[in-house]
């Protein structure tokens, strides 16, 4: 065996839990792993990276409830022009669906 081998052994595993975890089946060519999940990062505080779409999920929640959006490590305030938060038009929408199941 080559001195490579075991790395690109693992490398291989690797590529295939994440073909596997995204719900996509072997790649029909090209060895390069998926790309990750879209991320936005806290501008005004920590810095942290978040999913983007953990952060559309809680920042539609943080509206619906009527409190500010913030970081959810330093509780700075986030920034509103933030591409991953989404449009008005979406939390209203999750907010009538909440109603529509409460009642």
């Amino acid at each position: 065996l080559a001195d490579d081998a075991p790395e690109a052994a693992i490398a291989e595993l690797v590529r295939a839990a994440a073909r596997a975890a995204s719900g996509a089946g072997p790649s029909a060519g090209g060895d390069s792993p998926p790309s990750p999940p879209p991320c936005t990062h806290c501008a005004h505080g920590c810095g942290r990276n978040f999913h983007a779409a953990c952060l559309r999920r809680w920042s539609i929640a943080r509206r619906a409830t009527g409190r500010r959006l913030e970081c959810p490590a330093c509780r700075a305030a986030w920034r509103r022009d933030d591409p991953a938060l989404p449009r008005d038009e979406e939390v209203a929408a999750a907010e009538q669906a909440s109603e529509a199941a409460g009642s």
